[in-house]
């Protein structure tokens, strides 16, 4: 795949380099001319190329014996890129004393409204994936219909689960405050230590072991209660078919 580069490289080139590719937004198309050089018939183009990504450089090109671009192909980008290193140079222009780089394409060059280096399929981003210079035809690409991904199933209500289910559903929740409460109970134990080193309040393993007994005693009665306020149909029918009457 041909390297593309940007107008502003071609123009530090020097007389004679190879270009390997580039691409260019068509600002100006002029008439192709054409003539006679002993038995040999010649024809140029002229071209002059705008940067394709709004940059302030501009490149002129002549293209060589090739058939004439239509004026239709103005404002589009076209990709010119050579073909085993053939077909595309830098070359030196004099016009009024001035020498500028100018880009050279004969007939071993490729010039085309496909982006060489886009996916098979892909096209061009500036031309929306068309073909040889010319064709109108921008046939949007097919794209396949997004998909969703599944919707999560909606969590049965506790009235709803049968017995297993619902035994399930209290371990889990159980399971989650014993977590919560134990790490709070580490840091109260942390707390009432702090506070006895602080004070000169003896603290030794009796009154650790008393301490943590108190705190386990008051979260086990606070995590039960919270266990029948998250299931207020909990009574001691609780393990019966969902379809008795709770």
């Amino acid at each position: 795949m041909p390297v593309l580069v940007s107008i502003g490289q071609i123009l530090k080139a020097k007389h004679d380099d190879p270009i390997s590719g580039v691409a260019g937004k068509i600002k100006s198309i002029f008439e192709r001319n054409t003539g006679k050089k002993g038995d040999k018939e010649w024809s140029v183009q002229k071209l002059i190329l705008a940067d394709p990504q709004g940059g302030k450089d501009t490149l002129t090109c002549k293209v060589w014996g090739k058939d004439a671009l239509p004026e239709s192909l103005k404002g589009r980008t076209i990709f010119i890129y050579s073909e085993g290193g053939k077909g595309v140079w830098a070359e030196s222009d004099t016009y009024k004393g001035k020498t500028t780089i100018i880009l050279k394409v004969t007939q071993a060059g490729t010039i085309s409204l496909e982006d060489p280096n886009a996916e098979p399929g892909q096209g061009s981003e500036h031309n929306g994936g068309a073909g040889e210079p010319g064709d109108q035809s921008d046939v949007p690409e097919e794209r396949p219909p997004t998909s969703k991904p599944p919707a999560k199933p909606k969590e049965k209500d506790f009235h709803e689960m049968d017995a297993v289910d619902r035994v399930i559903a209290m371990r889990k929740f159980l399971a989650r405050r014993g977590n919560t409460f134990r790490m709070c109970a580490d840091e109260q134990l942390r707390t009432v230590e702090g506070f006895c080193l602080a004070h000169g309040v003896a603290w030794d393993a009796t009154a650790k072991i008393g301490v943590a007994n108190q705190i386990a005693e008051n979260m086990t009665q606070t995590m039960f209660t919270t266990l029948f306020l998250s299931f207020p149909q909990l009574t001691w029918t609780w393990c019966r078919p969902a379809t008795s009457a709770i």
